[in-house]
């Protein structure tokens, strides 16, 4: 499971059984724009040297998932309900699904990926299911890219984060 926020993100491994991992890395999508990606789109360096720092970060992860392969990836957060919902916009999935249902596959997303990243704000603005974090949209979709080949995951669901209260 995946918690995307703007300063940290929380990753969990587990399986119905067993809990293998869990960790709290300073990667959030605020701070990774924030230090990565000034232009708009991104350059291609930009997101090299963004991944480079996913990669460093989420090693240990990486040694973990191939321990314990996943089939699914949970996201829980806004970036990853924008990301979901621009997925499933553009396969045409039923977005009148709550997001706890909705899922897409790893090549549903390689395909959004490849057009989302080329964006600029404007473009990223006319995106079905990107209502907000628009400017921190790229950092989310390379993190959610970057978690998806370091697992065996098949594919992403997203879920809606527990509401305090």
């Amino acid at each position: 499971m995946a918690d995307v926020g703007g300063g940290s993100v929380e990753l969990t491994v587990a399986d119905r059984d067993t809990f293998y991992h869990a960790c709290s890395l300073g990667v959030g999508v605020a701070r990774m724009a924030a230090a990565y990606v000034p232009s708009d789109p991104p350059a291609k360096g930009e997101i090299r040297k963004l991944r480079a720092r996913y990669r460093e970060e989420l090693d240990p992860l990486a040694r973990v998932l191939r321990e314990h392969p996943i089939k699914t990836l949970i996201g829980s957060s806004g970036t990853m309900e924008n990301i979901a919902l621009m997925v499933a916009a553009r396969k045409t999935l039923n977005a009148s699904l709550t997001l706890n249902e909705l899922e897409f596959s790893r090549r549903d997303f390689r395909d959004f990926y490849r057009e989302f990243i080329k964006m600029d704000r404007g473009e990223r603005l006319e995106q079905k299911g990107l209502e907000q974090r628009v400017d921190l949209s790229y950092t989310g979709t390379v993190l959610l890219d970057h978690l998806l080949k370091s697992s065996a995951s098949t594919g992403q669901s997203a879920s809606r984060p527990c509401e305090k209260g």
